[in-house]
């Protein structure tokens, strides 16, 4: 390996990369909602100019658009991706990007995957962003594009609305009537100050539960799971009962695998990833700035 590539944990989700979505008009946001405006858009403080379009995939997936110089992709937006931009080696190489290193990635049991190379890429266009001279990350995936994490937002805090199809993304104040439906504190990771971790309840047991839009389905510890009791085979887990806070349902099918190297230094620990099989169900929003995150549609 080179004597200048950096280590960087990067736990392998589930789909594509790039994110464009420039500023819509109110009409704009309005024909990307099926014909209406999301009903949250005011009570949550967003403009329309805050507005993305996302498409999600047959696969279950939140995708939106990028445009990396000139070349326009359709690509997951996965709150897992810890990385940053990130494109499948085909497209990677089919861009004229400067080199910038390599990385060594590992997923999310400290495993080492592979090394990767960086590219610096000179236009980039996502969620009504423009950027210069932008790194980019090789991903080698048979199915994927590539990967946009949270890290990548250009604010401080997003609601993704997997109904609607849209993701809004803002650095403005989050509005104290916003505060309806499930309220619950994130768990900050220093290693990942943009990990999307809250605390639950599992068989009434207190752990921490990742929120990864990049996951299909749920994924739990199997080492936590022995522990706990509960049986783990090859390939599939019956979790049972988990809440969070108010939000309550049953994991019936999520794959072992381990997540202890995500963040060992949380205070509990991280025993569940809820994919986007479930995370589909709810409006979520994720203000960093305050350390809040709302799940709304909660009736649905």
């Amino acid at each position: 390996m080179e004597d200048n590539a950096a280590e960087m944990m990067h736990r392998s989700s589930a789909v594509a990369i790039g994110a464009l979505a420039l500023g819509l008009s109110a009409a704009a946001v309005t024909s990307a909602c099926g014909g209406q405006a999301p009903p949250w858009l005011d009570s949550l403080g967003y403009v329309p100019a805050e507005v993305s379009h996302l498409r999600v995939g047959p696969d279950g997936f939140p995708y939106v658009r990028a445009r990396l110089d000139g070349e326009e992709f359709w690509v997951l937006f996965d709150t897992g991706n810890m990385v940053g931009l990130t494109l499948a080696t085909p497209y990677f190489e089919g861009l004229p990007l400067s080199p910038a290193g390599t990385v060594r990635m590992r997923d999310s049991s400290g495993e080492l995957l592979g090394e990767s190379r960086i590219g610096v890429v000179s236009h980039v266009e996502f969620l009504g962003h423009k950027r210069q001279n932008a790194r980019v990350y090789e991903f080698d995936h048979p199915r994927l594009v590539g990967l946009l994490g949270p890290n990548d937002l250009p604010g401080t805090r997003f609601t993704l609305d997997y109904r609607m199809g849209v993701l809004a993304v803002s650095s403005t104040a989050l509005p104290a009537g916003a505060l309806r439906g499930v309220r619950r504190s994130l768990v900050r990771s220093r290693a990942h100050p943009r990990l999307v971790v809250v605390e639950g309840l599992i068989r009434g047991r207190s752990i921490l539960i990742e929120l990864d839009t990049g996951k299909s389905r749920a994924v739990v510890d199997p080492g936590w799971a022995a522990e706990a009791g509960i049986p783990v085979r090859s390939d599939t887990v019956a979790v049972g009962s988990v809440a969070i806070g108010e939000l309550s349902f049953e994991v019936t099918n999520a794959k072992p695998v381990s997540l202890g190297a995500i963040d060992p230094e949380l205070p509990l620990p991280l025993a569940l990833s809820l994919g986007s099989d479930l995370l589909s169900r709810y409006r979520m929003t994720v203000d960093y700035a305050t350390g809040v995150i709302l799940f709304g549609d909660i009736d649905r």
